[in-house]
Order: C-alpha cells, then sequence, then structure tokens
C-alpha cells in the first residue's frame, strides 16, 4: 500500500473544549497526557483525520487583575477527529479572526484537525441536519478557520476528501458566554451584618416591612460582548433564637398632693393613686427558638454607578434575568450588586402584635412597643391637727408597660448565588461556578434590658 502523503488542515472554529471529555456519542475525551495526539483517527487509506486534543474552556482559569479577562486553557482535554462526536465548549469571543478588544489567552486553543492526505484536498462543513454550512472549497494553505459568524450552536459535521474518498468527524458545539468576574458572596455589612443593639442599629426594621440587605455579591462585566446572565438565589433557611422582655419601669416620677381622705367629714377621695395600692404588674418575659419560616425575601440587581436598580436586569421572584450589554472600546467595566434583602421576620418579634420602633424609656432605648402606663402613689402622708385627721398623697410614679427585643439570633445555612450565562438569549446558560456565603451567624447582642436575662 502506498504511504499516504501528509498535510495539516487547521480548521480553527474556536479553540473548542469539552464537557470532561465524555460529550458527544462515545466521549473520548480526559486528561491531556491521555489524548493519543497525531494517532489514527476517522478516514480510510486515501484521505485520514489525525487525533488533536483540545481544552474544555469551562474549566479555564480567568485573572481579571488587570481589568481584562487574561484565560489559561486549564480545562480538561478530549480528542478531535475521531468517530465520535464530542461536547465542545469554547467562549465565542475567543472565535473571532482578531483578538476581542477586552480579553487575552496565554496561549491559543485552536479547534484543529490534522489529516493526511494522498493528494490535494478539499473540504466542507454541515451542520447536523445535514445543511450546508461551507460548502466544497480548496484547501489552500495549511489551515482552515471557521469563525463564530459560522459556527454558532449544535452539531457540526467536518468532511475532508480526495477525489471520492472522504473522511468525516463531527463535534457538538456549544459557545460559553463572555466571562464574569464574580467577587465573593457575603453577609451584607451595610445591612443585616452590621445590625446590632452595640450600634444603635433600628433593629424593628427586621421585625417589620422595610426592606433589609442581608447578603449581596458583587459581579463585573469587562468585555466588549453582549452576556445573557441569569441569576438564581434561593430562599435562605436557617435556626433562630428570639429572647424578649415583658415588663414595667418607672417612667415620671412627681410631687402630688392629692387629698385621699378627711375624717371629719367622711371625705374619702376615688382617685386612682388614693385607692388602687395594689403592686404593679410583674408580667412573664417570652423567648422563642426553631426553625426560621417568617421573613420575606427580595431580589434586587444594583447598577453601582447608580447605585439604583440595574435597568438590564428583570426581576421574577428570586430569580434576575439580565441583558448585559458589550462594553464601549473606550468605556470602564461595568459593575453590578446582586443584594438580597428581607423583611418581616416577625419570629423575632417581642409579642403578637406589632408595630415595632426604637423608644426611649426610662433613659434607655429599646426595639419594641409600649403598652399601657400605670400610676402608683408612692408616698402617702397622714397628719392630725385640731383632730382632724388628714391623708394626702405625697409623691408618685408612673410605670410604662412595654414589651422589648432583648437579644436575637439567626443562624443562617449555607446561601448559593448561582450564575448561568450566554453570549445571547436563545441559547440556553451555562452555569457559572457557584459563589454563595458560607453558614452564616447574626445576633444583635444583649440589649441589657430589666428582667432576669
Amino acid at each position: 500500500m502506498k504511504k499516504l502523503g501528509s498535510m495539516l488542515v487547521l480548521v480553527s472554529a474556536c479553540s473548542a473544549s469539552v464537557d470532561d471529555g465524555n460529550g458527544g456519542d462515545d466521549g473520548g475525551g480526559g486528561d491531556a497526557g491521555m489524548v493519543d495526539e497525531g494517532g489514527p483517527g476517522a478516514g480510510n487509506d486515501t484521505v485520514r483525520f489525525r487525533l488533536t486534543a483540545f481544552r474544555d474552556e469551562r474549566g479555564d482559569q480567568i485573572d481579571f487583575s488587570t481589568g481584562e479577562p487574561v484565560h489559561t486553557h486549564a480545562g480538561s482535554a478530549l480528542a478531535l477527529g475521531g468517530t465520535d462526536c464530542p461536547d465542545v465548549y469554547k467562549y465565542a469571543y475567543l472565535a473571532d479572526t482578531t483578538a476581542p478588544k477586552f480579553g487575552k489567552e496565554t496561549s491559543p486553543n485552536p479547534l484543529a484537525w490534522k489529516i493526511e492526505a494522498k493528494a490535494a484536498a478539499e473540504y466542507r462543513v454541515r451542520r447536523g441536519d445535514e445543511s450546508i454550512v461551507v460548502d466544497w472549497r480548496a484547501v489552500e494553505s495549511s489551515a482552515i478557520e471557521l469563525h463564530r459568524d459560522t459556527v454558532s450552536s449544535g452539531k457540526y459535521l467536518l468532511d475532508v476528501r480526495v477525489g471520492q474518498a472522504v473522511a468525516t468527524t463531527c463535534m457538538i458545539f456549544h459557545p460559553l458566554a463572555a466571562p464574569i468576574e464574580q467577587q465573593p458572596a457575603e453577609a451584607d455589612a451595610s445591612g443585616l451584618a452590621g445590625m446590632t443593639f452595640a450600634a444603635g442599629a433600628p433593629i424593628s426594621q427586621v421585625l417589620g416591612p422595610t426592606s433589609v440587605r442581608a447578603f449581596s455579591q458583587r459581579f463585573v462585566h469587562h468585555t466588549a460582548e453582549q452576556v445573557t446572565l441569569a441569576i438564581d438565589v434561593p430562599q435562605p433557611t436557617g435556626t433562630f433564637v428570639a429572647r424578649a422582655v415583658n415588663d414595667f419601669v418607672v417612667s415620671r416620677t412627681g410631687a402630688s398632693g392629692v387629698l385621699c381622705s378627711r375624717d371629719s367629714d367622711g371625705f374619702e377621695s376615688g382617685d386612682p393613686l388614693c385607692t388602687d395600692t395594689s403592686p404593679v404588674a410583674d408580667p412573664a418575659d417570652q423567648g422563642a427558638s426553631g426553625v426560621l419560616a417568617s421573613g420575606t425575601w427580595t431580589l434586587q440587581i444594583v447598577d453601582e454607578a447608580t447605585g439604583s436598580a440595574a435597568t438590564e436586569c428583570t426581576i421574577s421572584g428570586l430569580r434576575a434575568t439580565c441583558q448585559l450589554p458589550a462594553r464601549a472600546p473606550t468605556g470602564a467595566a461595568k459593575a453590578y450588586r446582586i443584594a438580597l434583602s428581607v423583611q418581616n421576620i416577625v419570629q423575632l418579634a417581642p409579642s403578637t402584635t406589632g408595630p415595632y420602633a426604637e423608644h426611649t424609656l426610662a433613659g434607655r432605648t429599646f426595639t419594641g412597643r409600649i403598652l399601657e402606663t400605670v400610676q402608683r402613689c408612692t408616698q402617702f402622708k397622714t397628719t392630725t391637727k385640731f383632730g382632724v385627721t388628714i391623708t394626702t398623697c405625697e409623691t408618685f410614679a408612673d410605670y410604662t408597660h412595654f414589651h422589648a427585643l432583648d437579644q436575637a439570633r439567626i443562624a443562617f445555612d449555607a446561601v448559593p448565588f448561582q450564575l448561568a450565562a450566554s453570549p445571547n438569549p436563545s441559547l440556553p446558560p451555562t452555569p457559572l461556578a457557584v459563589n454563595g456565603v458560607a453558614p452564616y451567624v447574626w445576633d444583635t447582642g444583649d440589649a441589657d434590658l430589666p428582667g432576669p436575662q
């Protein structure tokens, strides 16, 4: 048998890469060291593909420190040019004829097929439905490149022929959206995380209809590419402990001088200061604990340049869908913040009835509500003069009843922030790395209110 003449054909559709090398019909990936680089692939004695290794770009290591994404292609490898049809994942913006305005690669990761042929060869590209993308044309140089204006998404077949002899291989192409820089998700110090009694925070906001930011994550769009971004944050879960004070405190004292009785004419006053001498009540304090089941959670995407809700995003429940515009050639990268807020955590409330607010009573500020005030005589005086005995109330005190939160604590479970992106709205988004908040404990601290606590 005649030895095949050798030629190199590079079909650089977008430095393709795949899902652990196991996509398509048979898989065929794995670590780069396991790809039989240059080994025989699909074909025949006249024209044949040689196996070529490519990196799955979902595994890229991306550095944003220079103000643009710099890709190191470190994902798992797959073999192209075989008889299988691997899933190929590639950042679409790295598939243009020129380098992107914002974004670099530390080394190229082209989608390339080597072939061996006895004579001059032709090639064509077909979609999985057999429609022609690139019809037969001569291989005129050492490389045949397909850019993203030709290869969009789905199954593609590559045919190379010499005369009547044809070799065919294929791929399933998945274009990836330009990368989004995700900074760590966190408990938001401007909101719930900073709300303690020691800081004098208005804890009543957490109990009522005021929205308090609890968790947030900053992300930045660096590239001159449109990106469709889906953001999902599940409702946080956890357990709580709340401690409340139900008590009376002296809120006012003063001189009275109310006449209570006079025996010369049998006068008896009906003034409560004279008649109600019962001790002021000492209601039982309350406490609660259990699984966090209350609270209304809302999601917002904030444009950090304006501090307002991002007009690029629409919200439905705890899901946001954003159409991020391309960065202008001379413009700055655009930063956003995912904000997860809460209100109406009524399980922490000091009583079942609101509204709750911050009140100052007897020199102390507390979160809760003020109820009734009762008055008592704190000093009676009885005198007898010229045979007439008189009893008066000399001083009084007002006792004000209050319900107050003395301490609240929520142990939150981990809160995952799940982002998924696609290069255009017609394609399903590819999940990005989950960047959530680790388990977190919010504690108001002790309000140091009266009572046995």
